[in-house]
């Protein structure tokens, strides 16, 4: 949010179905901050996923989580 190319695609009507719900998903220098989405179309039914909490104190990579940030998802509903 608040990026260019994000703010792009929702003007051309793509919808982010875990913006109230999800939280940091990368940590960079003891800063937790958002940086993976999800963007569907309009009348697209896609639930959000658990995800794991990533605070400002979560090493990334860690032996837990091998990545420098976690997976994220929603199941779409046909």
């Amino acid at each position: 949010p608040g990026d260019e190319a994000y703010d792009l695609l929702l003007a051309a009507g793509l919808v982010d179905p875990l913006a109230e719900v999800l939280h940091a998903t990368a940590n960079s220098n003891g800063r937790a901050k958002r940086i993976d989405h999800v963007l569907v179309g309009r009348g697209i039914v896609a639930t959000p996923l658990p995800s794991p909490a990533v605070p400002d104190d979560t090493p990334l990579p860690s032996p837990e989580m091998p990545s420098d940030h976690v997976p994220i998802g929603v199941a779409i509903e046909t």
